[in-house]
């Protein structure tokens, strides 16, 4: 009975990392739009408005996140857990977590806190 609750629990959690976790989360995204969760435009004195970011997600667990269209950036690593991205050092510690709204085969939509929210 206890190897079918293993079992069981080991699928359901394959089945909730599969929702994220597939071959359209690998690649290279851009930023190209950065907006307030309410749809509201940052300000023009913000800038967050005018910086490059790219992020590069390689099979199993590689992150790379550049400031620079030509440079594959920093080494990093990430892993999904329901609907958020824990992005970490190559040893593993948490350094951020953003929530995934959205996943298709072009458009990644993705939400990070802030202090206020």
């Amino acid at each position: 009975m206890r190897y079918k609750i293993l079992v069981c629990l080991c699928f359901l959690s394959t089945s909730i990392l599969a929702q994220i976790k597939t071959p359209d989360l690998y690649g290279a995204w851009v930023v190209t739009r950065i907006t307030y969760l309410s749809g509201d435009e940052l300000p023009d004195e913000n800038i967050l408005k005018y910086t490059y970011v790219k992020y590069y997600f390689a099979a199993p667990d590689k992150l790379f996140v550049s400031g620079i269209y030509y440079d594959w950036g920093r080494e990093g690593a990430f892993d999904v857990v329901g609907d958020r991205i824990n992005f970490k050092t190559p040893e593993g510690y948490l350094m951020n977590t953003l929530r995934v709204l959205e996943l298709s085969t072009n458009k990644l939509v993705i939400v990070h806190g802030s202090e206020h929210g």
